[in-house]
């Protein structure tokens, strides 16, 4: 195994075997009771990532900060609450989705989807298993993904709704008080948010997100940790200027390597992808030529662009510069988004939600809230004790520079499906 992967100990504060990232986002949709153009036979993939940019659009023009989101996590959630719409919020659901015109075998196709990741990271256990010598060592991909129906306790739902909850999701459903306790009830999903995640999404449902009319709540929690395939060595991290929202410059810690990286420069942007241990999982920066050229690429954002710089072609050496960052955004209410996007009877007493209830005088239901929390870090992988390993070095120069010393675009994809787990922007690191 050549030099350039040797690895050094992990950093004890974020527990054993941290190493790269430690990223989860999680969307609860919370049904009550009422006292961008859909793509034709779209895969899960493109479906997800679509609207992941259409709800990134929307949260880029509401404010100038950093953003990320996990378009897996949402499009996962509102997966489960379309199994249980009929009528026209069924048809705005599946537009808004990006479901296209045969979304009946959505649950399948998001199972395998499911599946794939799955797959992903038992084959990066597999490949770190393989590895014998300590220092060569990369801990495996944890990807993680939870989710559960928590119910109001006198209504009856259908079998067959519960039943494919169960088989394709793994949700299944736990019913609490929200007519007497609400406010216990909005705890104890709260507090199984934050089993799931490692304590990393804490009170992601605010006061007042449930209530006694509450009768659904619907979440998705997926919890992501993985090493760079390469790692960034700690001794090569230095402090230099970043531009804050490609204006003002400050100083903060950029990391450093040189690798032969898939890699593409154009007249707008250049885009790179990092692999994560496994390498079928994989960090993909893009970044504007222009400083404060930002704005002018998120307009070129689509899911076909991010299909596309998902699997870009291999180049030569690129000498690299990315900025540590660690990003706990407060947690969205996504309720407005979608309704701008075309989700509306889903949110008042029109909606069609009949296929999760049983009939027989049950209560009609509708969302009361969507609610998106997400965190990510970025850093080498080790400590100062494990700053012992050598710096790579090439017979000779870099073919390329790749510095990340301004605003850029970001996703954790999936490199053979180009699913974006998260999708966001760095405005600013420290």
């Amino acid at each position: 195994m050549p030099p350039h992967r040797k690895l050094v100990a992990p950093r004890a504060d974020f527990g054993p075997g941290f190493l790269l990232t430690d990223e989860l986002g999680l969307t609860p949709l919370l049904f009550a009771s009422a006292i961008s153009r859909a793509e034709p036979e779209a895969a899960p993939a493109v479906a997800t990532n679509a609207l992941g940019v259409d709800l990134y659009r929307l949260e880029a023009a509401s404010h100038a900060g950093n953003i990320l989101l996990s378009p897996y996590s949402i499009e996962t959630a509102l997966t489960m609450a379309f199994g249980g719409a009929g009528g026209v919020t069924r048809q705005e659901m599946a537009k808004v989705m990006h479901l296209g015109n045969n979304p009946d075998n959505l649950p399948q196709q998001f199972a395998s989807l499911q599946r794939t990741l799955e797959k992903a990271e038992a084959d990066s256990k597999k490949k770190a298993a393989a590895v014998k010598e300590p220092e060569y060592k990369s801990d495996p991909v944890k990807l993680r993904v939870a989710n559960r129906l928590f119910g109001k306790k006198d209504i009856s739902f259908d079998k067959t709704f519960l039943s494919l909850a169960g088989a394709i999701w793994q949700a299944p459903l736990e019913p609490l008080d929200f007519a007497l306790f609400p406010a216990e009830s909005r705890s104890h999903i709260n507090a199984w948010v934050e089993q799931r995640t490692g304590k990393r999404i804490q009170n992601l449902i605010p006061q007042g997100g449930v209530d006694k009319d509450t009768s659904l709540v619907l979440v998705n929690a997926l919890f992501f940790k993985a090493s760079w395939a390469d790692q960034f060595l700690r001794e090569l991290t230095k402090p230099l200027p970043f531009h804050v929202a490609g204006k003002t410059p400050v100083t903060v810690p950029l990391m450093y390597q040189m690798q032969v990286r898939n890699y593409i420069k154009g007249p707008d942007y250049a885009a790179i992808t990092l692999p994560l241990s496994g390498e079928e999982l994989q960090f993909l920066v893009i970044l504007p030529n222009a400083r404060d050229g930002l704005a002018a690429l998120e307009k070129q954002l689509s899911a076909g662009l991010l299909s596309r710089l998902a699997k870009l072609p291999k180049e030569g050496q690129v000498e690299i510069h990315l900025p540590k960052f660690k990003l706990s955004l407060p947690a969205l209410s996504l309720a407005k988004h979608l309704k701008t996007l075309g989700m509306k009877s889903a949110f008042d007493a029109s909606a069609d939600f009949t296929r999760m209830t049983s009939g027989n005088g049950s209560q009609p239901l509708f969302l009361s809230g969507v609610f998106h929390k997400t965190f990510i870090a970025i850093d080498e992988k080790g400590t100062e004790a494990g700053a012992a390993t050598s710096a790579p070095v090439a017979a000779s120069g870099p073919d390329l520079e790749f510095r990340a010393d301004h605003p850029f675009l970001f996703a954790v994809q999936h490199r053979e499906s180009g699913v974006c787990l998260f999708l966001g922007r760095l405005m600013d690191p420290r």
